[in-house]
């Protein structure tokens, strides 16, 4: 019996760090045609430690910084020139999926 229960805590104590694991990288959205962008930092630079993230999974451009019940827009584009350097603009390569967000930098930019 106490071994079962063991066994069971062990499971529930895993299953509980993948999960926090998992949703704690999720505010960083990637996409292949560029640069991950890290909104969690981006919100937590601008805002303070206790800010965080959340957005309209089908809408591309539905990313707020959280404080308390406040919500504050993100700029991508800040995201990205925070995050890399000046040259670097924020590119959605689907507006129906808000994880299609990366950074480019604009000496590449196509004219």
């Amino acid at each position: 019996m106490m071994k079962r229960l063991t066994l069971s805590l062990m499971f529930l104590c895993l299953l509980a760090g993948v999960t926090l694991s998992w949703a704690q990288n999720k505010p960083k959205v990637d996409s292949s045609t560029g640069r991950s962008m890290d909104l969690r930092a981006y919100c937590r630079k601008i805002y303070g430690d206790s800010a965080d993230v959340s957005h309209v999974r089908n809408i591309g451009n539905s990313w707020d910084c959280t404080l308390g019940k406040r919500k504050y827009p993100i700029d991508m584009n800040d995201v990205c020139r925070l995050q890399y350097d000046e040259s670097y603009y924020a590119k959605l390569a689907n507006p129906a999926d808000s994880y299609t967000w990366s950074c480019n930098s604009s000496k590449a930019r196509p004219k």
